[in-house]
Formats: structure tokens, C-alpha cells, sequence
């Protein structure tokens, strides 16, 4: 019994060290309780001839204190019971709290798992739309100047016999034919800066001058329409951005095309406005009353060749993305269908560094 109070003693200590005081603890009062049970189970023992049993036995001891011994050993077997399963019920707890935790870990390592398998998944999807978007551009590159030559030769033909002097009904043909190759060599370019469309070249541009540059070729372009062009532009008047023009006036342009379509055969109206963002973007404006955009098609207008008119590549908004994103920017499109459209769009004021 001494030598198993001394062991739980020294237990005692090293879960003390381990900050489980409550353990210690118990595993003292077991201790104490091994000592007692010790000294009434050895020391305490029936009447005999020989010492100590002839003077500390179980008759003196009653005579002395009036209870039998049994009664102590019952109740420090009973302390011993209650504090060892204190002990127990603590390992037990710490077991669970280890199950708990293990559970969660597992749970964790799960989700990251999952995620880092969705996130695989998407990288793929995309590595899949890059390398049909290279495809398709490399085909549109390949339609486009095969189309060339010919559109050439007819638009060389017209003007040979608009200078022979053709009559008025044969003059109206041409002009028409001059629009039609006007506009399949519109197409034509779009499809070749699809195709080109690989990185910036930066330069330090007006965003004020550059939107007034693009809304009169728009005008111009569309001057039969006869849409309200309500300018509100005036507070970026002095702010320069890094951007590549060529692309910043394509982007523009794909944009200010759409928008006149949109009203085309109503009382239109194209508001552009321009307004710094932060100290650090711009955000540019173009809401105009047109027909609007199906719910149903907005989640695929950035799609290449995707169109719902009857003329053009589908390839406008495309390339506009591409060009936003090539930037740093964002562009986003909300549109109710048979009221409006406007196209967001944020552009960095100073380019981004890789």
C-alpha cells in the first residue's frame, strides 16, 4: 500500500508540471486514502500473543474509538475508489476532447481537399477556354484575311464603275455595296484584334480627351440615328491614366457600338459619365434606353461569338473584357430587358506591376 501511495504521489507531480492540477490532486487524496487503508489493514488486525497484535488489534481499536476498523478501511477504499475515477473520468474526457479534435482536423483536411479539388477543377476549365479561345483565334485570323482580298477586289470593282458614271438606281447599288464591304472590313478587324489581343503597351492618356475622341467617331458613325448624347464627364477632366490607347479606344467603341444599336429605331438616348472611383481607379459610365439585354443571355455576353443580332462577330463585348482585364480593371453589364443597359467599367489609374 506504501509503495503504491508513493507511485501515485510521484504521478501527482509530473501531471502537476502538465497543468492537470485537478489530476494531481485526486491522485494525492488516492494516495493518502492507500496510506490509511494501509495502516487499518496491516497495523489494525485481529487479537494475537505477539506485538503489535497483542496491543493494537481490532478489540482496542473499538474499545478506543467506539467503531470497528472495517469501517475506516470501507471508507478509505471508498475515497481510493472516488478519487481513481475522478483520474479516469479525466483521461476519459481528454480522450473524447482528442476524438473532437481529430474529428475536426479530419473535417478540415476534408474541406481543403474539396476545395483544392473544385479550385483544380476550375483551373482546368479555364486552361480548357484559353486553349479554344487560342483555336478560334487563330481560326478568325486565318478567315479574316482570306476575306480580305476578295472584299478588296469588289470594293475596287464599285469604284471602277462609280467613275464610268453609273445611273441613279445603279449609284444607289454601289453605295450599297460600299456600306456592306464598310462593314464586313469592320468585321474583318474585329476578328484580327481578337485574334492579336495579347498584352498592353502603356502609355500616359487623357481618359477625358479619350472619351470625347470615341463618342464623336460614334456620332459620326451613327449620325442618322440621331440618339441624345448626354455627356457628364467633366470631373476627370484633368485625370491621366496608363493605359494603351489603341486598345482603351477599341474597348470604347465596341461598348458605344452597342449602345447605339440598342436604340436604334427609338427615341434614343446614351449617357456616358466618368467619375474617379478612389485615389487609385476610374469608372466610366454608358447606360443607354435601349432594348435591353434577355436575363437569360447576360451570363453569356462575354462569351467569343456569342450574338443575338443579325449582323457581327459577337465578338465586341469579348474583346472588351479581354482588354478590361488585361488593364487590371473590371467591367460589369446590368440591363432590364425593353428599358435599359448601362456597362461599368474600372479601369486602374496607374498600371498594375506584375
Amino acid at each position: 500500500m506504501c509503495l503504491t501511495a508513493y507511485a501515485l504521489i510521484l504521478q501527482a507531480g509530473i501531471f502537476k508540471k502538465e497543468k492537470l492540477a485537478l489530476v494531481a490532486v485526486n491522485l494525492k487524496a488516492a494516495a493518502s486514502a492507500f496510506l490509511l487503508y494501509g495502516f487499518f489493514g496491516g497495523i489494525i488486525v485481529p487479537k494475537a500473543g505477539f506485538f503489535p497484535a497483542a496491543v493494537f488489534n481490532f478489540d482496542s481499536f473499538r474499545n478506543i474509538t467506539g467503531i470497528p476498523v472495517q469501517i475506516f478501511r470501507a471508507a478509505a477504499a471508498c475515497v481510493i475508489t472516488y478519487n481513481m475515477l475522478k483520474v479516469l473520468g479525466v483521461f476519459h474526457w481528454e480522450t473524447k476532447n482528442t476524438e473532437e479534435v481529430l474529428k475536426r482536423d479530419r473535417e478540415t483536411f476534408e474541406k481543403m481537399v474539396q476545395d483544392r479539388s473544385e479550385q483544380l477543377l476550375e483551373a482546368e476549365k479555364e486552361l480548357d477556354k484559353t486553349r479554344r479561345l487560342a483555336d478560334m483565334g487563330m481560326l478568325a485570323a486565318s478567315v479574316a484575311h482570306e476575306l480580305r482580298n476578295p472584299l478588296a477586289a469588289i470594293q475596287m470593282a464599285a469604284y471602277n464603275i462609280k467613275k464610268k458614271g453609273a445611273g441613279e438606281l445603279l449609284e444607289k447599288h454601289l453605295s450599297n455595296i460600299e456600306k456592306k464591304v464598310a462593314e464586313s472590313d469592320q468585321i474583318i478587324n474585329n476578328l484580327l484584334f481578337y485574334a492579336r489581343l495579347k498584352s498592353a503597351h502603356h502609355e500616359r492618356i487623357s481618359i477625358y480627351d479619350l472619351l470625347d475622341e470615341c463618342i464623336n467617331i460614334a456620332e459620326k458613325r451613327f449620325e442618322e440615328q440621331n440618339a441624345a448624347i448626354i455627356r457628364n464627364f467633366a470631373s476627370v477632366n484633368e485625370l491621366v491614366i496608363d493605359a494603351d490607347p489603341l486598345q482603351m479606344r477599341e474597348l470604347l467603341n465596341n461598348i458605344f457600338n452597342n449602345a447605339f444599336d440598342a436604340v436604334s429605331g427609338k427615341e434614343g438616348k446614351i449617357e456616358i459619365r466618368a467619375e474617379q472611383a478612389d485615389a487609385s481607379h476610374v469608372a466610366i459610365y454608358i447606360k443607354d434606353n435601349g432594348v435591353g439585354i434577355d436575363e437569360e443571355n447576360l451570363s453569356k455576353i462575354y462569351d467569343p461569338f456569342f450574338t443575338t443580332k443579325s449582323k457581327g462577330t459577337g465578338l465586341g463585348l469579348t474583346v472588351a473584357s479581354q482588354i478590361v482585364s488585361l488593364h487590371g480593371g473590371a467591367i460589369d453589364i446590368q440591363s432590364k430587358k425593353g428599358e435599359w443597359t448601362e456597362v461599368t467599367v474600372v479601369l486602374p489609374v496607374k498600371k498594375k506591376q506584375k
